[in-house]
């Protein structure tokens, strides 16, 4: 896990940033109709200690914030908490993001205002994804941030702000984030990063990762608890059990090649554990998708 440095404007107190395409090529909007490339982070796994607001208004993908791995499809709105550590795996993608700091020196968190939303920022330290009526209403908000000067988008922002307050949200992670030193940090991105994108491989194994990063055993499960909120087993399980269901309900694949693909070399342990999680089979939900699928 990497922190990622946000440059700081003093002439800013939140900063307005839109993508297309890939979540590597970001413009921050300044001023009116004004914008600068920079390079995002959003496709690694990383943390700041900014609040931000993501809105994929296209793309389709994995999604990683705290303890949560999920898929997801836009539009999508979420509120990431200072801190908490997210990216998500996604090959093409539009959006707009919202990152400001909320501390004891920030210009925001020192107006009288902003006591109407320090309980949302506080329930942000989970992560929260907001319902569809939210979403178009502060998608509006975001369009019209595009070109307006600082001061009108500033306005626009204390209405996204209001109208977040006011919607009904869903809590992302099951825990908050725990700090972790520096040079551990750097250690964790680089294993979760490379478990990520090994997991599905039946012969991924928590040694090849020790081997990797270069840590023992016991140095790794310690902070690797302590940055993803769970631990190794857990974590390269949900990737492989997300996978395999996001395969489920978009393939007609056969559920045994389903469950070798996803990493799994034992059916009854995948059926198992799939259950757990989902409180069905992957049989039950392949049937309860396709008989959605006929409704429509």
């Amino acid at each position: 896990m990497e922190k990622e440095i946000i440059p700081s404007n003093l002439s800013q107190s939140f900063r307005f940033f839109s993508w297309k395409d890939s979540l590597e090529n970001v413009v921050q909007h300044v001023g009116q109709g004004d914008s600068i490339s920079v390079s995002g982070m959003g496709n690694v796994w990383h943390y700041h200690p900014e609040v931000e607001l993501t809105f994929f208004t296209e793309g389709e993908g994995f999604r990683y914030i705290g303890d949560d791995i999920c898929a997801f499809e836009a539009p999508q709105l979420v509120l990431l908490g200072s801190n908490l550590p997210h990216h998500w795996t996604v090959k093409r993608s539009s959006g707009f993001c919202i990152q400001f700091p909320f501390d004891a020196v920030s210009p925001l968190a020192n107006l009288h205002e902003s006591i109407y939303f320090r309980d949302l920022l506080q329930e942000a330290n989970r992560g929260l994804v907001f319902s569809r009526e939210c979403r178009d209403e502060v998608f509006l908000l975001l369009q019209h941030c595009v070109q307006c000067d600082d001061l009108e988008r500033l306005v626009r922002f204390f209405q996204i702000m209001k109208t977040l307050c006011d919607a009904p949200a869903e809590s992302i992670s099951s825990s908050e984030p725990q700090a972790i030193s520096k040079s551990h940090s750097a250690m964790m991105k680089k294993a979760v990063q490379y478990i990520v994108e090994n997991a599905t491989q039946e012969e991924m194994t928590i040694q090849r990762v020790l081997s990797y990063v270069g840590m023992s055993r016991a140095t790794f499960s310690r902070h690797f608890q302590r940055a993803v909120g769970q631990n190794y087993t857990q974590f390269v399980h949900s990737i492989r059990l997300v996978t395999a269901r996001n395969m489920l309900i978009n393939t007609d694949d056969p559920i045994t090649q389903i469950a070798y693909a996803s990493g799994f070399s034992n059916i009854s342990h995948f059926n198992r554990l799939f259950k757990e999680r989902w409180s069905m089979t992957p049989r039950a939900l392949r049937l309860l998708t396709r008989e959605a699928d006929l409704l429509v």
